[in-house]
């Protein structure tokens, strides 16, 4: 789904973003995000990372809970 990004804080920082999310009914639910890049390049499934830790590139799980 589409997001607000907040402000690019330059190539190699984290972004603030934020979306209204609906879920479909009450309970626990675990809300996953990834980005997309403007080339259309999406995060993969399984992190990408290098032995010095840098390029952390993993999709991120949250557990939210419906009312």
């Amino acid at each position: 789904m589409p997001t607000t990004l907040g402000r690019d804080e330059g190539k190699y920082s984290f972004r603030r973003w934020q979306a209204q999310v609906t879920l479909p009914a009450k309970g626990p639910r675990v809300l996953k995000v990834r980005c997309t890049n403007s080339a259309g390049l999406a995060q993969l499934e399984r992190p990408n990372w290098n032995p010095a830790g840098f390029m952390r590139n993993a999709i991120e799980a949250t557990q939210v809970t419906g009312a």
